[in-house]
């Protein structure tokens, strides 16, 4: 069934926030014009707040500690140095990294591939919010993630919306406010295990102190659907 689901948090301190959405095409498109049905769901999602044993807020300096690994699936993006394309590229290994972490949560998901249109899509939406000063799924015209994907020519039949905007947030932080998330929900970390998925490009852009990432996963092959249960997450 298409569904989707969106979701925003404030988290105090260096103040980044993070977005999520998924939506699948209907298979069944009325008067040549695929026909969406959303299900929205509300992700009631709870503020981190890094605390010292007294209740004091610690001064922790974000820092940017990627290292490719050996075992690291290789993407065909450089995730080298700490410029707006290397942090994209440095997100996307992250994702295949929670992938292979969690094999039964994900249902042994494959690893994501880098594609460069979703990734410039990304780029785009990122500095549309930056320069608009917004952070939201929906742009100020209305526009949604379907629409900027469609509209960018890329057929999907499966995407996803992760978004993530804060102070000097760098990659490793953003993956770890999406993966702190629960479980087996529809929700950042859903998108990120979400084996139906083959395809991820993200767009970072820096706005002033912040860095705002918007990273896209996306299937473009109804054979690449699994469409098959997932016991981990249907268990009781």
């Amino acid at each position: 069934m298409p569904h989707g689901s969106d979701g925003a948090v404030a988290f105090p301190g260096s103040s980044p926030v993070r977005d999520s959405r998924r939506f699948m095409k209907s298979k069944y498109p009325t008067g040549g014009c695929p026909r969406y049905i959303y299900l929205m769901l509300l992700c009631l999602l709870s503020g981190l707040l890094l605390l010292a044993c007294d209740g004091t807020v610690q001064n922790i300096t974000p820092q940017n500690d990627f290292v490719l690994g050996d075992n690291d699936y290789q993407l065909t993006c450089d995730p080298s140095g700490d410029d707006e394309t290397a942090l994209a590229c440095q997100l996307a290994y992250y994702a295949n990294r929670e992938r292979a972490a969690h094999p039964e949560e994900s249902d042994y998901a494959q690893p994501l591939n880098w594609n460069n249109q979703l990734a410039a899509v990304g780029a785009q939406y990122s500095q549309e919010m930056c320069d608009l000063d917004f952070f939201d799924h929906t742009d100020p015209s209305g526009r949604r993630m379907e629409d900027r994907l469609s509209q960018a020519g890329l057929y999907w039949v499966k995407a996803g919306e992760n978004l993530a905007r804060g102070k000097d947030l760098f990659p490793n932080q953003a993956d770890r406010m999406f993966m702190d998330e629960p479980a087996c929900e529809i929700n950042h970390r859903g998108n990120i295990l979400d084996n139906d998925f083959v395809s991820v490009g993200v767009g970072v852009v820096f706005c002033g102190d912040e860095i705002i990432y918007t990273q896209y996963f996306a299937t473009f092959d109804e054979h690449d659907l699994r469409n098959d249960p997932n016991e981990y997450c249907s268990a009781p």
